[in-house]
C-alpha cells in the first residue's frame, strides 16, 4: 500500500493519475487529505507519501509531522518520503541555492523589505504553483507599485515573493522548460518545454528538431546526478524539480511536492508521442517500486488520542463543514467553544 497524503484542495493531481495513466494503481494507492488526518488512529504499513506539504498551514505542517514521527517509529513497516517541516519550501530553497552557488539568481520575501541586488525580477507567491503574478519588473519603484497593486487586491505581503529573472533564452530566443520527477531513489525525467515566452507553462513550440532534443532529453536523463543532490539538499524525496540550462549549468525554479501526474499526454502535438511511451511506464515502475512487497497488512499506530477525543475532532469537522456550507463560517468559533462548554458540563 502506498498512502499519498496531500491537502484536500490538491488531491485532483493523484486523483487524476488513478483515473487515467494509473489506473493500474487504484488499488495500491490510496489517497489521504491532511485534514483527515486528526480523524485517524491507523494506517496500513506501507510507503508514506507526505506530498504538497508547501501548502500546509504552520499548524498543518506541525500535526503531519507528528505523524510522520509516529510512522518512523514503524521501522520495516513503514517508509516515510518528505517531511513535513524539514522538507524545504520554494523561499528556503532558492536562497539556499543562490547562496551556494547553484542557481546565479536569488530571491526575497516581500515582507523583509529587502530591494533586489538586480533586476528585472518578477513577483509570485511563496508556496503555489501558478506562476509569476507579474510581467517582467525593471526598477524598484515599478516593483514598489507592483506589489502594492497585488496587497490591494488583497494578497498577503506575507505570501510574496521577488526572484531575480535568469534569462536563460538561447540564441534564437526559445526558453526551455526542463522538468523531473524524484521518485524514491530514482530521478524520471518528465519533459523539456519549449517557448518564446520566459514563464514557460506549456508546450509552446515543438517542431521536428524539439521533439528530437526532447526525447533524447528523457531518454538519457543526462543531470541525474546533479537532480539527487539537488533533491537531497532540499531533503525532499518526492517531487517534480522545474529548471533550467544558462551557459550549460542548472538553474532551479522550484520544486512541486504535488506535481500534476494525470496529463501524461502529448499536449495537442502528435509528434510527442514517443517522449510519453518513454515517460509513462519509467514513472510507473518506479512508483511501484515504492510500494514494498513484503510488508504485512496491519495498521500503524499514529495517534495515541482516546475515541472520545477523535469523536469530538469528527463533531467539529462535521459542524465546520455545515456552517461553511449555509454561509455561517463566522460563527464557527463561538459555536465551536459552546459545544465544547456543553460537553464538559455533561462529562461533570
Amino acid at each position: 500500500m502506498i498512502c499519498y497524503l496531500v491537502t484536500v484542495d490538491g488531491q485532483s493531481t493523484i486523483a487524476g493519475y488513478l483515473r487515467t495513466r494509473g489506473r493500474a494503481f487504484a488499488g495500491t494507492v490510496r489517497i489521504v487529505p491532511y485534514e483527515h488526518l486528526p480523524l485517524l488512529r491507523c494506517l496500513p504499513a506501507g510507503t508514506f507519501i507526505f506530498a504538497d506539504v508547501e501548502r500546509l498551514t504552520p499548524v498543518a505542517a506541525e500535526q503531519a509531522a507528528g505523524v510522520w514521527k509516529a510512522l518512523a517509529a514503524h521501522r520495516g513497516d513503514a517508509r516515510v518520503l518528505n517531511h513535513p517541516t524539514r522538507s524545504m519550501r520554494r523561499f528556503e530553497l532558492l536562497r539556499t541555492l543562490h547562496e551556494q552557488g547553484i542557481n546565479d539568481t536569488d530571491v526575497y520575501r516581500v515582507a523583509d523589505l529587502r530591494m533586489p541586488a538586480r533586476f528585472p525580477v518578477f513577483v509570485r507567491r511563496a508556496d503555489d504553483h501558478a506562476g509569476s503574478l507579474s510581467a517582467l519588473v525593471r526598477t524598484g519603484a515599478a516593483l514598489a507599485r507592483e506589489i502594492d497593486r497585488l496587497t490591494s487586491a488583497g494578497v498577503r505581503a506575507d505570501d510574496l515573493i521577488v526572484v531575480e529573472f535568469c534569462d536563460t533564452a538561447d540564441a534564437h530566443g526559445v526558453y526551455r522548460k526542463y522538468s523531473a520527477f524524484r521518485v524514491g531513489d530514482r530521478i524520471v525525467p518528465r519533459h523539456l518545454l519549449f517557448s518564446r515566452d520566459w514563464a514557460v507553462k506549456v508546450v509552446d513550440l515543438h517542431g521536428p528538431a524539439d521533439v528530437v532534443e526532447e526525447l533524447e532529453y528523457v531518454r538519457t536523463n543526462p543531470h541525474r546526478e546533479e537532480l539527487m543532490a539537488i533533491f537531497e539538499l532540499a531533503r525532499i524525496e518526492f517531487g517534480r524539480i522545474d529548471y533550467a540550462l544558462r551557459a550549460g549549468k542548472i538553474q532551479v525554479w522550484e520544486i512541486n511536492t504535488n506535481p500534476i501526474l494525470g496529463t501524461f499526454d502529448d499536449g495537442g502535438m502528435p509528434a510527442r508521442a514517443p517522449v510519453i511511451a518513454h515517460v509513462t511506464p519509467a514513472f510507473a515502475e518506479q512508483l511501484r517500486a515504492l510500494d514494498p512487497p513484503d510488508v504485512p497488512p496491519r495498521g500503524l499506530v499514529v495517534t495515541t488520542a482516546s475515541r472520545m477525543e477523535l469523536l469530538r475532532r469528527r463533531l467539529r469537522l462535521v459542524v465546520e463543514a455545515l456552517l461553511r456550507a449555509c454561509g455561517l463560517g463566522r460563527y464557527e468559533p463561538m459555536i465551536t467553544h459552546r459545544l465544547g462548554a456543553l460537553r464538559r458540563r455533561i462529562l461533570r
